[in-house]
């Protein structure tokens, strides 16, 4: 089953939604962290789950949207083909009071 932002909460978006938000979204270059990134989740232990986070202005935003959209062409690998990719908004989960 593939969850919408009308079925998760208002600060949980998932990564397709996040990325149809943004037309014309194109990833250009961060090969190299986009690669590391695939490798963490392609692990075949278990916790295998990411939290990327960092300063603001560094991209990291650019780099999840990259591996998004990697979901709609043929260079992703099988094993993240079918994964589900969600964004969390930070400052929304706060702004709620659920924390």
């Amino acid at each position: 089953m593939v969850a919408t932002s009308k079925e998760s909460p208002d600060f949980l978006v998932h990564g397709s939604d996040y990325l149809a938000a943004r037309p014309g979204f194109e990833m250009i270059g961060r090969k190299d962290e986009l690669d590391a990134v695939m490798d963490v989740l392609l692990r075949k232990s278990t916790g295998n789950n990411l939290i990327v986070h960092g300063k603001d202005g560094v991209g990291l935003s650019s780099l999840v949207l990259g591996l998004q959209a990697g979901q709609l062409g043929t260079d992703m690998p099988l094993g993240l083909a079918a994964k589900d990719f969600y964004y969390l908004d930070v400052d929304g989960l706060f702004a709620s009071g659920n924390v």
